[in-house]
């Protein structure tokens, strides 16, 4: 999901009326009691309603803590990101000191049968 489309999910998410919001038995939804409607229930009542009023009342919380949980996320995906270009660099730089220390090893090798043959050589 785009900045956009969350900055846009947010700003309704802000203007709307306080919470929580509640539902009476017949699926209406209030903010703080009957005196502040948030939305009303028309036609016939069935337990299909209640549920869509329940739900409308929820998402007065539920969206704002999913926003949250996303900005949550993002923010702990940017670092591990971050993180990765880190340990690549240290990955790269092992590399390099491995790739010496193979060198190094090789003339400690040579070194090694070189002074087997100056032993051998002595009388």
């Amino acid at each position: 999901m785009r900045d956009e489309e969350l900055a846009a999910i947010k700003t309704r998410a802000d203007a709307a009326t306080p919470g929580p919001w509640v539902t009476d038995l017949e699926g209406n939804v209030y903010a703080d009691g009957p005196a502040h409607p948030v939305t009303a229930v028309r036609g016939r009542f069935t337990e299909h309603l209640m549920q869509d009023a329940r739900f409308i009342a929820r998402a007065r919380e539920d969206v704002p803590a999913l926003l949250a949980e996303v900005e949550r996320l993002r923010a702990e995906l940017d670092e591990t990101a971050e993180r990765c270009i880190r340990l690549m660099g240290e990955v790269s730089t092992l590399r390099e000191e491995h790739a010496r220390l193979r060198e190094l090893r090789e003339i400690v090798e040579q070194l090694r049968e070189l002074l087997t043959q100056a032993k051998g050589d002595r009388p």
